[in-house]
């Protein structure tokens, strides 16, 4: 409930199939991605350091995380297409 009180929004998203996708660019290796959203630096900051986050979730990424092949983005959405 700490680490939650911090996020505007929180998603992940699973790869359903790689055949027949046909773009000009390659397909990820990766099965999925989360996304997490936060109304500022501070909140996520503040989120990330949550004494239970890291006390209990943090120690377990490397469970179900890539840590050497993870990628982190800090970015600032921009709408374009609605």
């Amino acid at each position: 409930a700490d680490f939650k009180r911090h996020i505007r929004r929180y998603v992940q998203s699973h790869v359903v199939t790689q055949e027949g996708i046909k773009l000009p660019w390659g397909v990820s290796e990766y099965d999925g991605q989360a996304e997490l959203c936060f109304d500022s630096v501070e909140e996520m900051n503040a989120a990330f350091n949550e004494p239970r986050f890291l006390a209990e979730v943090h120690p377990d990424d490397a469970t179900f995380i890539d840590m050497e092949g993870c990628k982190l983005m800090v970015v600032e959405e921009i709408t374009k297409v609605a």
